[in-house]
């Protein structure tokens, strides 16, 4: 049975790609501002109704309720077409003749106001599928036992954190002092996915490789850190992953060959014989 905190990755198309999503995705986008332009287009009709007879800049009377709603079809028919619904404020008000007493004026401003105020918070809404997801990953490619039709296995920070996260405390060469790094065992992640290697080669984000016999794992308690001091790591000071030996407890991680193996950035472990 497939471990649950682990998240496979198939040979399968991804949503980014796929035209149909992108078809839904840009409905999703133009639906609130629709909404919005609609909602503007009614508030024109009722300030009508409230207003009945005003004077235009020509000097003869006119229906301010019969103007707004010829105001409100006009942008109703741009908005159905796909033009930008701000342009169709603009034409409206550029077609508008209305002549306006003080405290239609200060109506209407209030009511402008507040419906470009919905409009921006319609256009600050981000639908589901475009939301910033966290940027950490991991993939783990390899003899594994659990990768049967699957090229790899990807774990996110919530399918590490899943596995049970540590806290050690140590020294490193490229720090000051001793520092605490919280992170998951390696050989945890090894053991989720049915590692069936000798040695690993961990990669980082430059492609730069080191291959780590998996003994040491188990044997120093090796962890994939992901935060120092209390703060998530980022690519600026090693992250979103970095390899760290407790070498403060075993004096023969002083050697210059285990400070090799302390791989940052870390972004994939292919597991070999």
């Amino acid at each position: 049975m497939a471990n649950p905190a682990v998240r496979t990755r198939k040979n399968t198309t991804t949503s980014a790609t796929n035209p149909q999503f992108a078809k839904r995705l840009s409905c999703h986008r133009d639906a609130p501002n629709r909404a919005c332009s609609l909602a503007i287009a009614v508030g024109l009709m009722l300030i009508g109704r409230n207003f009945r007879h005003v004077r235009g800049s020509r000097g003869r009377v006119l229906n301010l309720q019969d103007s707004c709603r010829i105001q409100a079809g006009l942008w109703i028919r741009m908005v159905k077409s796909g033009d930008n619904p701000a342009t169709g404020l603009t034409i409206a008000f550029h077609h508008s003749i209305i002549h306006q007493e003080f405290m239609i004026m200060r109506s209407f401003t209030l009511f402008l106001g507040i419906s470009m105020l919905l409009f921006s918070i319609a256009n600050a809404a981000e639908p589901e599928e475009t939301k910033k997801t966290d940027p950490l990953s991991l993939t783990v490619s390899g003899v594994l036992a659990s990768n049967a039709g699957n090229q790899s296995v990807r774990f996110d920070l919530a399918g590490l954190q899943a596995l049970r996260s540590v806290e050690i405390a140590t020294s490193t060469p490229w720090t000051d002092g001793v520092r605490k790094f919280h992170g998951v065992e390696i050989h945890r992640i090894l053991d989720a996915v049915g590692a069936q290697g000798n040695f690993v080669n961990a990669v980082a984000a430059n492609d730069y490789r080191v291959r780590i016999p998996i003994e040491d794992f188990r044997r120093f308690g090796v962890i994939a850190a992901f935060e120092m001091d209390g703060v998530r790591l980022n690519p600026r000071d090693k992250g979103y992953l970095w390899i760290v030996y407790p070498r403060d407890q075993h004096s023969e991680l002083m050697q210059k060959i285990y400070n090799e193996r302390w791989i940052w950035q870390l972004k994939a472990i292919e597991v070999t014989d």
